[in-house]
């Protein structure tokens, strides 16, 4: 494509195939001399994607229901993307994520999971909310989530348990958790 945008722009002082955002010139090739067309196409990025709903099947949850944990404290469930490659020497690569669970009052980290970046965001968080559960015996009162769609994939498990979800802009004691977490994986420490 610059083999034909690159003389055509050199040539047309008054081309400006650039001058609105998100606009990129397309090269068609024709019949008749010069032998291409340049069009300019207007992309667009599309929607992200709904995270699907969550449920937990009925033994999965009658297992952390008959513990009758005592319910206590708030918990914030975060979701870092990460660029750090994952997967054998000769394999190809896959960006590994990280999904938190961590005590809102104390900033305690409840077992973080490096997973596959393929793992849908609100399977991760509730894989760590089990986990965090289970190592802390007890349910909390709340859980803060970053992001609605988030809140949405998330809300029948939550309700399930009998939790409040709520959406927070700050999450503080998972921003710490991620900073240190970050800075460890950096070499920062």
């Amino acid at each position: 494509m610059s083999v034909v945008v690159c003389p055509a722009v050199a040539s047309r002082k008054n081309l400006n195939l650039w001058r609105e955002a998100e606009t990129y010139p397309m090269v068609t090739w024709v019949d008749i001399e010069p032998g291409f067309q340049i069009n300019l196409v207007k992309l667009t990025v599309p929607p992200a994607p709904p995270i699907p709903p969550l449920y937990l099947d009925e033994d999965s949850l009658r297992r952390f229901l008959d513990k009758d944990y005592p319910v206590r404290g708030k918990m914030e469930l975060d979701y870092i993307f990460g660029g750090i490659p994952i997967g054998k020497e000769n394999e190809r690569k896959k960006c590994a994520s990280i999904a938190l669970a961590v005590d809102a009052d104390t900033g305690m980290v409840y077992a973080p999971e490096v997973i596959d970046a393929s793992v849908p965001c609100g399977a991760a968080l509730s894989r760590v909310f089990l986990k965090a559960i289970e190592s802390s015996r007890a349910l909390p009162t709340e859980v803060r989530v970053r992001s609605p769609k988030l809140k949405e994939s998330l809300d029948q498990i939550m309700r399930s348990f009998g939790v409040k979800l709520h959406v927070a802009s700050r999450l503080p004691a998972a921003d710490q958790a991620r900073a240190h977490l970050l800075g460890f994986l950096s070499g920062d420490s």
